[in-house]
């Protein structure tokens, strides 16, 4: 029922699967748990986003601006009528059925294909793999700084998904390629 650990499960669902982007030619089957990850974050991001939407209207500024709108509060509790229809498809999506699934996929390449590849030498030297997929991701967002001055939601969307991704390797290398990439 807390807005913020929707967030943070959306939040871990993309890096997650941020990371399996990196490794996903090194990590054998890892697309049905992208597969479930990314539907996962799909079905979830309705609900979340109409928390920011009511913590938006809801905010001191808004209902400031409001305050003279007979309207305003059936309004706001239109949209939180709204995210609490949500709750059972989030309850659903999360219950014990949906995640088991993804459990056992999860448990599969911790417990049985990662340690084989622990064993095997590596393909490639985790710092080479770590800068050129980090700048792979700069690049796209250098590509995207356009979209930046857009008044298109998607094009904004795709500016945001992309910086996000950036930032998730730089933190995730951040010990390999250096603070710097971290700080940037």
């Amino acid at each position: 029922d807390d807005p913020e650990h929707l967030h943070g499960i959306r939040v871990a669902l993309r890096r997650l699967r941020s990371l399996l982007r990196v490794f996903r030619k090194h990590l054998p089957d890892t697309g049905p748990i992208d597969e479930i990850l990314g539907r996962l974050g799909r079905v979830l991001g309705p609900a979340r986003d109409l928390d920011v939407w009511v913590e938006f209207l809801r905010s001191e500024e808004i209902t400031a601006a409001t305050q003279g709108n007979r309207r305003w509060r059936a309004f706001v509790q239109y949209h939180e009528q709204v995210r609490r229809l949500q709750l059972p498809t989030v309850r659903r999506e999360l219950g014990k059925a949906r995640m088991n699934a993804l459990r056992r996929r999860m448990a599969k390449l911790l417990r049985t294909q990662l340690p084989v590849l622990l064993c095997a030498p590596p393909p490639i030297a985790l710092e080479e793999l770590a800068a050129k997929k980090f700048l792979k991701e700069l690049r796209s967002v250098r590509d995207l700084a356009a979209l930046r001055h857009s008044s298109s939601p998607e094009k904004l969307h795709r500016l945001r998904v992309a910086l996000r991704r950036a930032r998730y390797l730089g933190e995730f290398f951040g010990p390999v390629l250096g603070k710097s990439a971290g700080r940037l």
